[in-house]
């Protein structure tokens, strides 16, 4: 009994790292949300910055300043609410890792804040969105469904196993 108090005094003094990242993924989804926002409302200036000031390497600036604005804004959805999240998380953290090596200035100030951003989405695409997401959500529905259409097979299995004649009837249906 006392190793048992003992790893629950220690679980709640040190939480997972799956349960960390449950309030800093809406964060980071909020912070790069309103970017591209901003990138989107000023499109003009969006596109001065993609081609003075941004060096995105690889990819042209027009194209950039489009799969940038579109990336601010779609993934930080995905992000927010936990759906499909550690890929999306994946794919904002490359995009974040690319928004720092583009932009020079950035060192100076900022680059702090995109450390942390970085951190808490590399934490969720590998250890898990923890407790609020859609996916868990979504998963938990979907074993219900599957466990019920399991427990009418296993109805069905032993009615066949009664009548010898109803097997037929039991494959063809299922």
């Amino acid at each position: 009994m006392a190793n048992h108090d003992q790893s629950y005094l220690y679980s709640r003094a040190h939480p997972t790292p799956a349960a960390t990242p449950a309030g800093g993924s809406p964060v980071c989804g909020v912070v790069f949300f309103q970017s591209g926002l901003i990138k989107y409302q000023s499109w003009d200036s969006t596109l001065y910055l993609f081609e003075f000031e941004y060096q995105v390497p690889l990819v042209p600036w027009q194209l950039a300043a489009y799969l940038g604005t579109a990336a601010e804004l779609i993934l930080p959805i995905f992000v927010a609410l936990g759906f499909l999240a550690r890929p999306m998380t994946l794919a904002l953290f490359v995009f974040n890792i690319v928004a720092v090596a583009s932009y020079p200035l950035l060192w100076e100030r900022g680059f702090d804040d995109h450390i942390m951003w970085g951190v808490i989405l590399l934490v969720v695409s590998v250890w898990g969105p923890g407790w609020l997401n859609l996916d868990q959500r979504l998963t938990r529905d979907q074993k219900a469904r599957l466990s019920g259409a399991a427990a009418e097979s296993g109805r069905r299995a032993q009615i066949s196993r009664r009548s010898p004649h109803r097997v037929r009837c039991v494959l063809y249906a299922s």
